[in-house]
């Protein structure tokens, strides 16, 4: 008995301890001015809390007469934290990500293409100072940004699939004992 229940906490704590994350999908959201924005962004690489590199993804804004249907990120060629000229020269970006920080995106941005105009959602520090502007002229005042991390279900599924496995394993040795907890 004593070696079932050791057995069963060492795998336990294995699958407790969160294995080291190789990517991190989020969902953001922007409202001011009148313009609202959202979209997914994927950033890849082992970061936690501190910062990350957005490599793709996307915007869907309305309210903005120049943009229409999904934009995409342009991913910035510099690791995180490297200020980039976007290809029209009008904005600064380097699509860095701060999770779990306020603010979670800082002054150079966000930069994506819709509709032929580069967008570029940027933060002028804490609080509700995120603005979206268009190479087009098309800026907003103060708005919110949210970032907000989407959790993969691997592990999740996987612990369940171990649950079951080791219940089905525990009904299958208490059947042939006649008794559940026998040793």
């Amino acid at each position: 008995m004593k070696k079932v229940i050791l057995a069963l906490f060492a795998l336990v704590t294995a699958l407790a301890i969160s294995p080291v994350v190789s990517a991190q999908n989020y969902d953001f959201t922007f409202s001011g001015g009148g313009i609202t924005a959202s979209g997914e962004l994927y950033a890849p690489g082992t970061f936690g809390v501190t910062e990350g590199n957005a490599t793709t993804g996307s915007i869907t804004v309305t309210g903005d007469p120049n943009l229409s249907g999904v934009g995409t990120l342009i991913a910035s060629p510099n690791g995180p934290g490297v200020q980039t000229t976007s290809p029209s020269g009008y904005f600064y970006y380097d699509d860095t990500l701060y999770p779990g920080q306020d603010p979670s995106i800082d002054n150079n941005g966000l930069l994506f293409m819709d509709n032929g105009f580069e967008v570029n959602i940027y933060s002028n520090g804490a609080g509700n100072f995120y603005q979206i502007y268009d190479n087009g002229g098309v800026t907003t005042g103060d708005g919110t940004f949210a970032l907000t991390y989407v959790p993969e279900y691997g592990g999740l599924s996987m612990l369940i699939l171990c649950a079951l496995t080791l219940a089905g394993g525990f009904l299958f040795k208490g059947r042939q004992s006649g008794s559940l907890l026998a040793t």
